[in-house]
């Protein structure tokens, strides 16, 4: 806008006048991100979050603001670059750009109407901008409401806060996973697996990347810590060992170590990345650091270790599942594996133990009766025990 006079050489203030070339507004500049950093988000006007209406998982599901509290997780929402440096994903119905469509969630496909650029403002909350207007219209709450269970929807700009937005970092709730399934961890950007170092099942043995060979301690099963999405990610080759990160800063090791339900550092997160791989999240580390591939290295015998999110390809893993072997019960005490427990399974365990030449047990585990993954003349006493009973 430029000043106007109203006489030659004396300024006038009581208008203005408008360019013979229109002034183009500068191009909004968009914030960035920690790749898949997750996001509770709470308008300005009403301090209420937007989360997707009843919890509801499918298309269409629709988008309103509420209350939060520490255990709800259908408000976190995670960022995810489209590629073109600063929009996002969510959705628009209907692919529209007219005032007061609605916002909704709906399964990752590309398009623009799920794409969005956050601009920060002055005073530090954002501006989310719908990519299928040209960034002309925004992400709001219909007729500023306060209410819960109020709308979400898009509109142009007007200047009004319940157009802006303040971002909470909230910590990834990772996905439920299938117990039933026996998973191979295929590293993106090695195209190597998981392996542990030689199947040596020992406490401490290191965790490496190998060339996929089939073998079980390249195979994992999951048990659910019953909360939080949290699993014990237990060795196929022996599931009295798991996984375990040694530490909770970057760096720090991924080893086995014996199950155990006091370890903390024994649990993991998975969380699904929009292009259908997954990404491991440690407790040791508070949730803030994922597995990978030491270095991003594409060689055999490269470690695994812990690392914070750098939307590297090495924190990435690709779940080839296998229908887990139904499991056999073990008979107590049946370690010649006949599948009964007799005294001759007493006098195979005895010569086992005095070291009798050519004495095998085809099922150890059945005589480990003290559970402490070892058999000794202890277990031998509750084996003949078991049999008077």
């Amino acid at each position: 806008m430029y000043l106007r006079f109203s006489k030659k050489g004396v300024p006038s203030a009581s208008y203005t006048e408008v360019p013979n070339t229109p002034v183009t507004p500068p191009a909004p500049v968009p914030a960035s991100f920690d790749e898949g950093s997750a996001y509770r988000i709470k308008n300005v006007n009403s301090g209420l979050y937007m989360q997707v209406a009843d919890a509801k998982a499918e298309n269409g599901a629709n988008v309103q603001q509420w209350g939060t509290d520490s255990t709800a997780v259908h408000d976190i929402w995670k960022f995810f670059s489209a590629g073109d440096g600063g929009t996002y994903i969510l959705d628009v119905a209907g692919k529209k750009s007219d005032n007061g469509t609605n916002i909704d969630i709906y399964q990752y496909n590309g398009g623009t109407n799920q794409q969005f650029m956050l601009t920060q403002n002055d005073d530090g909350s954002y501006k989310i901008r719908t990519k299928i207007s040209g960034e002309n219209s925004l992400i709001e709450v219909i007729e500023a409401s306060s209410v819960s269970g109020a709308n979400i929807q898009e509109w142009e700009i007007n200047g009004a806060n319940c157009q802006d937005w303040i971002l909470e970092l909230a910590t990834d709730s990772g996905c439920v996973m299938d117990e039933t399934l026996m998973y191979t961890f295929e590293n993106v950007n090695s195209g190597m697996v998981m392996d542990i170092e030689n199947g040596s099942m020992t406490d401490s043995t290191n965790v490496r990347q190998w060339d996929s060979n089939g073998y079980d301690c390249q195979k994992w099963v999951l048990k659910s810590f019953g909360s939080g999405n949290y699993y014990w990610i237990h060795s196929a080759q022996d599931e009295n060992y798991v996984l375990k990160a040694n530490g909770s800063t970057n760096g720090s090791n991924i080893s086995i170590s014996p199950y155990s339900t006091k370890d903390s550092s024994q649990l993991f997160r998975f969380t699904k990345n929009l292009d259908g791989t997954y990404s491991i999240t440690t407790r040791a580390s508070k949730d803030k650091c994922l597995v990978e591939t030491d270095s991003a290295s594409k060689e055999n015998g490269a470690n695994i270790q812990q690392w914070k999110n750098n939307g590297n390809a090495c924190q990435k893993w690709n779940m080839i599942t296998e229908k887990k072997p139904e499991s056999v019960k073990t008979v107590k005490g049946d370690v010649n594996n006949d599948g009964q427990y007799t005294i001759a399974d007493i006098v195979l365990l005895q010569k086992w133990l005095l070291a009798v030449p050519s004495t095998t047990l085809e099922n150890w585990k059945a005589a480990d009766l003290d559970e402490n993954n070892s058999l000794d003349v202890f277990d031998l006493c509750l084996m003949r025990q078991l049999l008077i009973k």
